[in-house]
């Protein structure tokens, strides 16, 4: 059900999030092509702010509210009350950090050998955190809602985020990262608690 909650004196749209064990989640996502770009794109990312922003998430992807595009949104500095996020002094060529930010058709087109381990969440995995490896440093080619192609040079948390959408964009859950142990300890956990049905 879709839910309203006021943000100053705009109306906020909250889209339903799909969640584990959901077996949408699973799906990889589709390009988004160039006759899908306009007003209906703008207002899925629009909604998919509010959705993130409602959930208290610095990350979102498209197929977390029933979309099978590959699109994502992110915004670190809002949740910057609540992580340990660097500001970015713009001495560094790669950053740390972003505002608002909508993520069309990305590709990661170069990334660090270096691999780091930080805890993850994820608003399709409530209440439940885990240590991830994933490459220190990320390059992303991508376009923004104007079809513009643009580039993010990412490091530390913003890295993170935006390989664990653009996971997403590829029917990845993060707890797939992790072993297969611990993954099938969560997943029978979550099946108790929310039931076995696969959509």
């Amino acid at each position: 059900m879709q839910g309203f909650f006021a943000r100053g004196d705009l109306a906020v749209s909250v889209l339903p999030l799909v969640t584990l064990p959901d077996s949408r989640l699973s799906l990889c996502s589709e390009e988004v092509h160039a006759d899908d770009f306009g007003q209906q794109l703008e207002t899925l990312a629009n909604d998919m702010l509010d959705t993130m922003y409602h959930n208290k998430g610095i990350g979102l992807a498209a197929v977390q509210v029933g979309v099978h595009k590959r699109i994502f949104v992110v915004d670190l500095e809002y949740g910057s009350d609540r992580y340990e996020v660097p500001r970015d002094d713009g001495a560094g060529e790669f950053r740390a950090t972003c505002g608002p930010t909508v993520v069309v058709n990305p590709v990661i087109v170069e990334e660090s050998e270096r691999l780091v381990a930080m805890e993850e969440g994820c608003l399709s995995v409530p209440d439940y955190r885990e240590t991830v490896r994933r490459p220190e440093s990320i390059v992303v080619q991508y376009v923004d809602l104007n079809r513009r192609q643009k580039y993010i040079k990412a490091c530390g948390l913003l890295a993170r985020c935006l390989q664990h959408e653009l996971d997403h964009l590829n029917g990845v859950v993060f707890l797939q990262r992790i072993s297969k142990l611990k993954r099938d300890m969560v997943m029978e956990k979550i099946r108790r608690t929310r039931g076995t049905s696969g959509h």
